[in-house]
C-alpha cells in the first residue's frame, strides 16, 4: 500500500516483558483494511447502486447514474486504447480494449452469471478474475492504476501482493488466531516469501473479499506471484469462487502480475474462470506530451462511464430476449460492447474504434501462439528446413523444427482453428496454408520463401526484366518513329516552302518583263 504509516502499523512486531518469557505480539490486521474505498454495493430489490465510504459502514448513499456522459469521459477510454496501440513496440491495443470492456462490465458480471444460470447455461465460462500478464516495464501496473480510477475513482487502494500480510506462515496465523504462544523460531521469522505461502494467503484474502455481501466493486491486486493463476493450486480456489454461485451480487478481481521467465501458460479449467491478457512489449520512448497524457490517465479519469454502464447493463439484463441471450451466451462482453458502442456513436467517436468491435475478444492463447510462431519463423535454420512444391499453396515444416518433445502438438494447438492454417496434425510435421499463416502473423515470410524456393521469384524477376526491356524497346521505337515522323514533316514543310518560294520568284520575274 502507498500509505507508509499504515503499512508500518500493519506489520509492527513488538517484544515486551509481561512475564519472564518474551511474548510475540502481532497487531490484528483486518482484511477489510485493504478493501477498495469507496465500496460500491448493489441492492437487487431497489435496482440501485449504493456507496459506502468504508466497508462495514451502516451509512449508505444512493448513487444516481449521470443523465449524460461527457465526450471527454468517453474519449479518455478511446485514448487509453490508442496509447497502447501507438506507444508499444508492438500493437497490444486489442488486449487493452478487451480488458477495459471487462472492467467496465465488472459490476454486472454477477448478474450475467445469474441470467446464464437461469437459462441453463455454463456459469463457469464467465470469468471472475482478470489478469494482466507480461514482463516488467510493459505498462501492467499503469493499466491497473487506470482501471482503478475508472471504477473505484482512485488509484490509492491497489493492494500490493508483496505486503507482509500475504507472507505470514500458516502455523503462525493459526497460533495468533487461537492466542497461542509462538516458538522462538516463529518469533524471529513469522514470514515466508515462498510462492506457495504467498499465493495461499492471497487466495484466502480474495475469497474473503469476493464473499463480501452485495459488493460489486472490483479489487485491484498488483504483483502477486505468477503461480497465483498459473499453477495447479489455483484451480481449486478459482473453481470454488466460480462454482459457488447463489445469484447474489459479487465483485471481480483485477490483477497485474510479472511473467519474469516469459513462459506463461494457463490450464484450461483456470482459463475459463480467469481472463488473462498479455502485455509483453515495452513502451517506445514517449514524448513529453505523451507522458502528460499518461499522467492524466493515472490521476484524472472519471468513473462516471463505469457507473452509467453499470445501470445501463443492469436494465438490459432485466429484459433479455431470446436473441439477446444467444448473443450473451456467445460473448459475455456483448452487453458492455453494445452500451459502449452507443456512447461512442452518440459522441461521433465510433469510427476510430470500429476495428476493435469487429475483432474477436482478446485471447491470450491466440496471442501467445502468434508470438511463438513469429519467433519460430524468424529462425533462419527453421526457414531452411521448410519445403514447398510449385503450384501447391502449402508449406511443410518438419517435426525437428519444433522445440521440445511435444513441439509439433504444441505448435499445432497454437493455431486458431477457424483461420484454417493447418487442417490436420501428423507426426512428421505440419502442412501450413501459406497465405493463411502469413495473414495471421501479419507478414509475408512464407510467401516470399515459397517464391524463392520454387523459382517463382526468379521467374517473376525475369518477367519483370523482360517487361522493363519491352517497355524500353517500345519507348525507343516510339521515339524513333516520332523522329521519323518529325523528319518527314520537316522535309514536307521544306518542300512546301521551296515550292512557295519558287512560285513567288516566278511571279516576280513575270512582273519585271
Amino acid at each position: 500500500m502507498d500509505d507508509e504509516p499504515l503499512r508500518k502499523k500493519l506489520m509492527n512486531v513488538v517484544y515486551h516483558d509481561e512475564d519472564p518469557n518474551e511474548r510475540f505480539v502481532f497487531e490484528n490486521v483486518k482484511a477489510s483494511d485493504y478493501y477498495p474505498k469507496p465500496l460500491f454495493l448493489y441492492d437487487d430489490d431497489e435496482k440501485a447502486v449504493f456507496e459506502t465510504p468504508m466497508y462495514g459502514s451502516s451509512i449508505q448513499h444512493k448513487i444516481v447514474p449521470p443523465c449524460e456522459i461527457s465526450k471527454q469521459d468517453v474519449k479518455d477510454i478511446c485514448d487509453i486504447v490508442f496509447f497502447y496501440r501507438d506507444n508499444k513496440q508492438d500493437d497490444e491495443s486489442q488486449a487493452v480494449f478487451s480488458f477495459l470492456m471487462y472492467v467496465l462490465e465488472s459490476a454486472n458480471i454477477w448478474k450475467i452469471r445469474k441470467v446464464i444460470s437461469e437459462h441453463g447455461g455454463i456459469v463457469e465460462n464467465v470469468p471472475v478474475v482478470a489478469a494482466l500478464i507480461g514482463q516488467g516495464e510493459t505498462g501492467k501496473t499503469t493499466l491497473l492504476k487506470i482501471v482503478s480510477c475508472l471504477t473505484i475513482g482512485s488509484k490509492e487502494h491497489i493492494v500490493n501482493a508483496q505486503d507482509d500480510i500475504f507472507k505470514l506462515k500458516a502455523g503462525v496465523k493459526e497460533k495468533l488466531a487461537n492466542n497461542q504462544k509462538l516458538t522462538e523460531a516463529e518469533k524471529k521469522n513469522p514470514f515466508s516469501e515462498t510462492p506457495l505461502v504467498m499465493n495461499k494467503n492471497t487466495w484466502e484474502f480474495i475469497q474473503r473479499y469476493m464473499l463480501t455481501k452485495s459488493s460489486i466493486t472490483p479489487i485491484c491486486i498488483d504483483d502477486p506471484n505468477i503461480g497465483l493463476i498459473q499453477s495447479k493450486s489455483a484451480e481449486n480456489p478459482l473453481k470454488y469462487l466460480s462454482n459457488t454461485y447463489k445469484g447474489a451480487p459479487h465483485p471481480v478481481v483485477l490483477i497485474a502480475m510479472n511473467d519474469r521467465n516469459h513462459n506463461f501458460s494457463i490450464p484450461h479449467q483456470i482459463g475459463r474462470r480467469a481472463y488473462a491478457f498479455g502485455q509483453e512489449n515495452q513502451f517506445r520512448q514517449i514524448s513529453k506530451s505523451e507522458a502528460n497524457q499518461l499522467t492524466h490517465f493515472e490521476n484524472d479519469l472519471s468513473n462516471q462511464v463505469f457507473l452509467y454502464l453499470t445501470y445501463w447493463i443492469d436494465a438490459w439484463l432485466d429484459n433479455v430476449s431470446d436473441e439477446d441471450y444467444e448473443n450473451l451466451s456467445k460473448d459475455f462482453l456483448y452487453p458492455v460492447k453494445q452500451a459502449f458502442k452507443g456512447l461512442l456513436s452518440e459522441h461521433a467517436l465510433y469510427d476510430g474504434m470500429k476495428r476493435y468491435f469487429e475483432s474477436d475478444n482478446y485471447d491470450i492463447k491466440n496471442d501467445n501462439g502468434r508470438r511463438n510462431w513469429l519467433a519460430l519463423l524468424s529462425d533462419k535454420n527453421v526457414l531452411e528446413k521448410i519445403s514447398f512444391k510449385k503450384g501447391d499453396e502449402t508449406a511443410f515444416i518438419p517435426k525437428d523444427c519444433f522445440p521440445g518433445r511435444d513441439g509439433v502438438s504444441r505448435y499445432f494447438d497454437y493455431l486458431p482453428a477457424k483461420l484454417e492454417i493447418c487442417p490436420t496434425q501428423v507426426d512428421a510435421g505440419l502442412s501450413i496454408v501459406i497465405d493463411n499463416m502469413d495473414s495471421w502473423l501479419g507478414n509475408s515470410v512464407l510467401r516470399e520463401k515459397y517464391r524463392a524456393d520454387t523459382g517463382l521469384a526468379h521467374d517473376e524477376h525475369e518477367i519483370k526484366i523482360a517487361k522493363i526491356q519491352a517497355i524500353e524497346q517500345g519507348r525507343a521505337m516510339a521515339e524513333t518513329q516520332f523522329k521519323l515522323q518529325q523528319e518527314v514533316k520537316r522535309q514536307e514543310e521544306e518542300k512546301r516552302m521551296r515550292k512557295k518560294l519558287g512560285y513567288k520568284l516566278k511571279n516576280l520575274f513575270r512582273h519585271d518583263d
